[in-house]
């Protein structure tokens, strides 16, 4: 009866073998194959003889088996349970994954009787496993190379999982020393408690927190700095909640981007509306879509009265709008207008004359949707140039007459010379030449010796011969300077010679006179001027310059006379000398006016220790 049994029990074990569909071995107490394995036959599709003993091996993947013998070895010396993985060929020539479970039988607790062992075949849940790996490391990749910060928690705040940048942020050294820990072993209590609360306020309403503004402080340079938070509860597959899911967005520097925007929206803004020149934004329909106060208080309207208008129909006189409309085309077209003129009517009816300048607005795809149009009221400024040009024409005018009068003036003075000079040489004159005759003849009957005149009266009739020639003499020199004789006979370039001489004999500096006499003679106007100016040069020289010498260039050419007069004195800085209030250089003066009077020019050259020119260039 025991025997039936054991054969009945015996059978129900292969029975089960053969149904399970794992492999389920036996080996004797070394690890050799004693019996068929019908499962791991079927499976490698092999024989019961080639299991036997070690044979089994050779169903293994070559690589695996260094190792299989290894543990193998170690498990049968230590007589212990062991487990491992290897790869069986199987029947296909295909290799799968299994993996191994072996434990000693005893008959008596030293007595090793014999191994049994299961293999399992794990090859899909091991691709899974593989798949499983392959995504949670691509995923870890993923979130610790992004810059953002991203962590998981559980329902008590503390970290279950952190990225690299977080890591960074909160300045651990390494992941395992966050893991477990919350915000207030990293964080100022006041931050950490902050978002504890919030954390706690998730757990309990289910609701997430998205895109929340908060601080966080850098651990590196313990500044505040801004991030963008949100937090997402999460729970198992059971529907509990285990914890929240978080990702932190560092949005200072766009912060500061925002508000640096903003702050220059505001000085911009303030700009337009501060600016006292006309700022007008138009669409490209020539509708008003804004301008700023400034156009308000030229125009009278206000943007709400006016906005959506056409601007040209709003705005601009009917004479002026064919031209306004033109030009508007060519700026959309960046034909830039600059400095174009164009008047505006304003609320009351007047008109206002503005100058604009303008620039087409685009869109991010360069696509123009409008113009920028930039005014300033010149009204005032057109009415003020229309007065001056009143004005300077009248000083134009006026100085035409004061150059006639100049003109007539020296005309008139070189006539009263003339006259002058003729009075002096007819009456004067012969006076004195009668008067010398009377005094001769007296002198020449007191000189008989018939004659008795006492000493006294013959020393005070030499006496008055004497007095007599020396007058005529400066009469003659008075007539000299008035008008000299050399200039209304020869011609300018000999007067210029005799007055240098003259004048050469009475000072300390030579006169070269450089010219020859100029055919046809100069107009009497004009050689007069020439001898007056360079008269007036010469005086200033023998007054002022110290010089040592003066040279006189005189030259004809293309209808015009030049006159040069070049000294080597100390010189002068003319516009000093030219003030209203140096009354001592009037003659400069003087020189400039009657050139002028003449249509002609007068420059005066000089600096200080350079010495002076004055060149005079006169119509013949």
């Amino acid at each position: 009866q025991t025997e039936a049994e054991l054969r009945a029990s015996e059978r129900r074990y292969r029975s089960l073998v053969t149904a399970t569909a794992q492999i389920v071995w036996r080996t004797d107490p070394t690890g050799r194959v004693v019996d068929e394995i019908p499962t791991w036959q079927e499976f490698a599709g092999c024989s019961k003889e080639t299991l036997l003993g070690k044979g089994w091996l050779n169903t293994l993947h070559p690589d695996d088996v260094p190792h299989v013998q290894q543990i193998w070895q170690q498990a049968i010396e230590a007589q212990k349970p062991f487990e491992l993985e290897f790869r069986i060929l199987r029947h296909d020539a295909v290799y799968r994954d299994f993996r191994v479970r072996g434990v000693p039988i005893f008959n008596y607790p030293d007595d090793l009787e014999e191994w049994i062992g299961t293999c399992t075949d794990i090859t899909e849940s091991k691709q899974i496993r593989v798949m499983l790996d392959d995504e949670r490391n691509l995923l870890l990749t993923l979130i610790d190379n992004l810059p953002d910060y991203i962590y998981v928690k559980d329902v008590k705040s503390r970290y279950l999982l952190v990225n690299e940048a977080l890591r960074r942020q909160l300045g651990a050294g390494s992941k395992d020393e966050v893991i477990g820990k919350t915000e207030f072993e990293f964080t100022a209590p006041e931050l950490a408690g902050q978002y504890f609360e919030s954390e706690q306020d998730i757990f309990t309403t289910g609701q997430p927190l998205v895109s929340h503004r908060e601080p966080i402080l850098d651990h590196d340079s313990g500044s505040r700095r801004w991030v963008l938070t949100t937090k997402i509860p999460f729970h198992d597959t059971q529907g509990h909640l285990k914890g929240l899911v978080g990702m932190n967005r560092d949005i200072t520097e766009l912060q500061d981007m925002k508000e640096a925007l903003q702050r220059e929206r505001d000085f911009a803004e303030g700009l337009i509306e501060t600016a006292q020149v006309i700022i007008l934004v138009l669409d490209t329909q020539g509708r008003i879509v804004r301008f700023n106060r400034y156009m308000e208080q030229v125009s009278g309207y206000t943007l709400t009265n006016v906005g959506g208008e056409d601007w040209i129909e709003t705005f601009i006189p009917d004479e002026h709008k064919a031209k306004t409309r033109a030009a508007f085309k060519e700026a959309l077209n960046e034909i830039r207008t600059l400095g174009n003129i164009s008047p505006i009517i304003t609320k009351d009816g007047t008109q206002r004359q503005i100058e604009w300048y303008d620039k087409t607005l685009k869109d991010p795809h360069g696509e123009v949707v409008g113009l920028l149009a930039i005014g300033q009221d010149i009204t005032v400024r057109l009415q003020a140039e229309h007065e001056k040009d009143h004005l300077l024409e009248a000083v134009k005018q006026q100085r035409e007459q004061l150059r006639a009068l100049t003109r007539q003036l020296a005309e008139a003075q070189e006539a009263e010379r003339k006259t002058l000079a003729r009075e002096l040489h007819d009456q004067i004159g012969q006076s004195l030449t009668a008067l010398d005759l009377n005094l001769n003849l007296i002198s020449t009957q007191l000189a008989k010796p018939t004659s008795h005149v006492p000493d006294i009266v013959r020393t005070r009739l030499e006496d008055s011969l004497t007095l007599v020639a020396q007058t005529a003499e400066r009469i003659r020199d008075v007539m000299a300077t008035l008008r000299p004789s050399v200039l209304d006979d020869y011609g300018i370039v000999a007067a210029l010679r005799w007055y240098g001489n003259k004048l050469a004999s009475r000072t300390e500096f030579y006169v070269k006179i450089d010219g020859d006499e100029i055919t046809p003679r100069l107009a009497t106007p004009v050689e007069d001027t020439l001898f007056r100016i360079a008269q007036e040069a010469l005086t200033n020289v023998a007054k002022h310059a110290q010089a040592e010498r003066v040279i006189i260039q005189v030259s004809s050419q293309n209808g015009r006379v030049r006159m040069a007069i070049s000294d080597d004195g100390q010189g002068f800085d003319p516009a000093s000398q030219m003030k209203p209030s140096e009354q001592q250089h009037w003659g400069l003066v003087t020189m400039i006016e009657r050139t002028e009077a003449l249509g002609g020019r007068c420059q005066i050259k000089s600096s200080v220790g350079q010495g002076t020119q004055v060149v005079v260039e006169v119509p013949r």
